[in-house]
């Protein structure tokens, strides 16, 4: 559990269900009756947690679709958004950016609020340049009532350490 979020031990990648992804994905992109099976089998089998970004082609809009009818216990979303260099020059840019991103997930997603946010981050962005920009961002977000968990999506272990000790960021 993540607060009240029951956040299961295997979420599901939606990635390739929005977008054409992966080596094994010669087929590309399912159809979204296709697509809708995969998140609805996933569902029976007790996957509650759905992953998924702004950058991954439909999903957003494929879980919105499928979310909006379920039943009162609709799975937990994670999404994530992302910013360029600009935004380490300008907090204020970051926050429209991240608020804009995120308005337009919650719009295809058909949700009031996303249960876990996390930022996208990659290897050629410094963890100690992001981090204030981020606590400033996530801490706009939560007080706009946009998302409940904040959080980072890294690649490498050693970015770990610069976001531990943040109180406005929970998931790693």
């Amino acid at each position: 559990m993540l607060g009240t979020y029951p956040i299961s031990e295997l979420p599901l990648g939606t990635v390739a269900l929005g977008m054409t992804y992966g080596i094994s994905n010669a087929p590309g992109v399912p159809d979204p009756a296709a697509g809708a099976q995969v998140i609805h089998a996933a569902l029976q089998a007790g996957i509650t947690t759905l992953d998924t970004a702004r950058s991954y082609g439909c999903a957003e809009q494929l879980i919105g679709s499928v979310i909006a009818g379920c039943p009162a216990a609709a799975p937990v979303v994670v999404t994530k958004f992302k910013l360029d260099a600009s935004a380490l020059a300008n907090a204020d840019l970051a926050q429209a950016a991240a608020i804009e991103q995120l308005t337009m997930s919650l719009r295809q997603l058909g949700i009031p609020r996303v249960p876990v946010c996390l930022f996208h981050m990659d290897r050629t962005m410094a963890p100690t340049a992001w981090q204030p920009v981020l606590h400033r961002v996530f801490a706009a977000l939560k007080r706009a009532g946009l998302i409940a968990f904040a959080g980072v999506s890294i690649d490498h272990p050693d970015a770990v350490s610069t976001f531990a000790d943040d109180p406005v960021l929970e998931v790693f």
